[in-house]
C-alpha cells in the first residue's frame, strides 16, 4: 500500500544513499553493494507466495479470531523454515563465490551477518508486515518504516567515526531490521489470541499441505527473480574493482527508489482490474489498456528526469560517480520497461493466469541471465545494465505473447505513438537544459522543464484531458484524507 510513510521512507532511504556514497566513497559502497547482493538474493528466493496465501484467507477470516491465530503461526512457521534452509545455501554459495571468482574473502562475514540477520529478525518483521496490512494496522507499519528508515540514515552518519568501512553499513542495516521489527512487535501481539484452542492446532498440519500447494508454481520464478537480480552485482565484482562496482551499484540504488514505488502502487492496479473483470470482458479490456497507458505515462516522467540528467543526479553523489552516467541511463531504460511489465503482469493476474505469468517471468529473466555473462566481458557496468534492459524487454514481451494467447490481445491496444511523443519532448527539453546550463543550475533547469513540457505534451497528443485532471484533483485529495498517518489511529477493518 503506498502511503505518506512509504513516500517518507524513500525519501530517508535516498538520503541514506547520498551520505553513504559522500562519507564513505564508491569503494566501500562497492564492496557494501557485494555484501548486500546474498542478501537480496536471498530475500527473492525465500519469498515463494506465502504471503499472498496469508492475505488470501484472513480477508476472509474474522479479527481477533483463533482462525487468524492458526494461519499466521502456519504462515510464520512455514516463512521462516524456507528462510532458514535457502539462508544455507546462499552462504555456502557466498563463501564460494568471494573466495573463488570474486575474489574478496574479507567480505565473508559481514555478508553472512546480514544472511543471519534476515533470517532471525527481518523475515519476522517481513511476516509482521503482512498480518498487520491484512488487520488493518497502518499505524504501526508507517511508523515502523519510518523508524528502519530513521535509524539507518542516524547509523551511517554516525558510525563513521569508529567503523569507516563496509563494517560500518552492514552494521546500520541491522540496526534498521531492529528498529523495525520492535515497532511492530507490540501491534502484532494486540491483534493475535494469545493461545490456540486443540481444534486450530491440529488443523495446522493441513495448512502447511495447503501452502506447500500454493506456493509451489512460485519457486521457479522466485528463484530466477532472485539469481537474476544479484547476478549483475556478482559477476561486475568477479571482473572489476570495488569503485566500478560502487558506481554501478548507485545507479542501480537510484531506480530502485522508483522501483520501489511501482511495487506499491502494483497491488492498486491488481485491484482496479479484478474489479473491471467481473463486470465484463470489454470493461476489463477498455480498463487494461488505460491502466498500460497509464503505466507508460507514470514510468515516462521520472525516467525522461534521470536519463536527461544521469550525470548532474550521480554528481549529487559525488564526483566519483558522475562515470556512471550510461549505465544510468541504461538502468532507466530497464525500469521503464519494468513498469509496464508490471502493468501487463496485472492483467494477467485479473484474468487467473499464474502459472503462464511465473513462466513467462522465469523464462524471460533467464534470457537476461544468459546475456549477463557476454555484455559484462565487452561492457563491464554497462552491460550488467544491459543484461537488466535485455531482461525487462524479454519479460514484456513474454507477458503480451500471454495475453494474446488468452483470448485478450485488444489489451495490447493502446496509444503507443502519442505515449512515445509525449516522453521524447520531456527527454528533449532535459537534455536541452543540461547543454545550455552548467552543474547544478542544470539539474534544476531539467526539473521544472521536464514535467512542464511532459504534461503540454499529453494535453497536446489527447492522452490526458483537463476533465481527467480534475477529476484525478478531486480523486486524489479523496485520497489524501484517507491516507494512513502514522499519527493516525490504526483502524481494523
Amino acid at each position: 500500500m503506498l502511503t505518506v510513510a512509504s513516500l517518507l521512507g524513500s525519501v530517508l532511504n535516498l538520503g541514506t544513499a547520498i551520505i553513504a556514497s559522500r562519507l564513505y566513497g564508491p569503494a566501500i559502497v562497492g564492496e557494501f553493494a557485494l555484501v548486500l547482493a546474498p542478501w537480496g538474493m536471498l530475500v527473492r528466493i525465500s519469498t515463494i507466495g506465502e504471503q499472498l496465501w496469508f492475505t488470501r484467507l484472513a480477508s476472509i477470516t474474522d479479527l481477533r479470531t483463533q482462525a487468524l491465530g492458526g494461519l499466521f503461526r502456519s504462515l510464520f512457521w512455514f516463512s521462516s523454515a524456507v528462510t532458514a534452509g535457502v539462508a544455507v545455501l546462499t552462504a555456502a554459495a557466498t563463501v564460494g563465490l568471494f573466495l573463488g571468482p570474486i575474489g574478496r574473502p574479507q567480505l565473508i562475514a559481514p555478508a553472512c551477518v546480514l544472511l543471519v540477520g534476515y533470517v532471525v529478525i527481518d523475515n519476522i518483521g517481513w511476516n509482521l508486515e503482512t498480518l498487520l496490512t491484512a488487520t488493518g494496522q497502518f499505524g504501526a507499519l508507517s511508523w515502523s518504516r519510518l523508524g528502519q528508515g530513521g535509524s539507518i540514515l542516524a547509523a551511517t552518519w554516525l558510525l563513521t567515526i569508529p567503523l569507516r568501512s563496509v563494517w560500518g553499513l552492514t552494521v546500520a542495516t541491522l540496526l534498521g531490521f531492529a528498529v523495525q521489527l520492535l515497532i511492530r512487535l507490540p501491534a502484532a501481539v494486540r491483534v493475535l489470541p494469545k493461545r490456540l484452542d486443540v481444534s486450530t492446532r491440529r488443523g495446522r498440519l493441513r495448512q502447511f499441505h495447503e501452502l506447500r500447494t500454493y506456493t509451489a508454481p512460485f519457486i521457479p520464478a522466485s528463484a530466477m527473480t532472485g539469481i537474476f537480480g544479484q547476478a549483475p552485482t556478482m559477476v561486475l565484482g568477479a571482473s572489476s574493482s570495488n569503485l566500478e562496482v560502487g558506481v554501478f551499484s548507485r545507479a542501480v540504488n537510484i531506480t530502485l527508489r522508483f522501483q520501489e514505488l511501482v511495487f506499491r502502487l502494483s497491488g492498486s492496479m491488481m485491484a482496479h482490474l479484478s474489479q473491471a473483470r467481473a463486470e465484463g470482458v470489454d470493461v476489463f479490456r477498455a480498463t487494461a489498456r488505460r491502466v498500460i497507458v497509464a503505466a507508460i505515462l507514470v514510468a515516462g516522467l521520472p525516467c525522461a528526469f534521470l536519463a536527461s540528467s544521469a550525470e548532474s543526479v550521480l554528481r549529487v553523489f559525488g564526483a566519483e560517480f558522475a562515470k556512471g552516467a550510461t549505465t544510468l541511463v541504461i538502468m532507466t531504460a530497464a525500469v521503464f520497461f519494468g513498469t509496464v511489465d508490471m502493468a501487463l503482469l496485472a492483467a494477467i493476474v485479473s484474468i487467473d493466469r499464474p502459472r503462464a505469468m511465473a513462466w513467462s517471468s522465469t523464462i524471460g529473466q533467464s534470457l537476461g541471465l544468459l546475456s549477463l555473462f557476454p555484455l559484462v566481458a565487452i561492457w563491464g557496468a554497462n552491460g550488467a545494465a544491459g543484461a537488466q534492459l535485455v531482461g525487462a524487454l524479454t519479460v514484456c514481451a513474454a507477458y503480451a505473447l500471454v495475453l494474446l494467447r488468452s483470448g485478450h490481445g485488444p489489451v495490447l491496444r493502446v496509444r503507443i505513438l502519442p505515449a512515445a511523443g509525449v516522453i521524447a519532448s520531456a527527454l528533449a527539453a532535459g537534455i536541452l537544459s543540461n547543454e545550455v546550463l552548467a552543474y547544478p543550475a542544470d539539474l534544476a533547469a531539467a526539473g521544472v522543464s521536464v514535467p512542464v513540457v511532459f504534461g503540454m505534451v499529453c494535453l497536446l497528443t489527447g492522452l490526458v484531458t483537463l476533465t481527467q485532471i480534475r477529476a484525478a484533483q478531486h480523486e486524489g485529495m479523496a485520497l489524501l484524507r484517507r491516507i494512513p498517518m502514522p499519527w493516525k489511529r490504526s483502524t481494523q477493518r
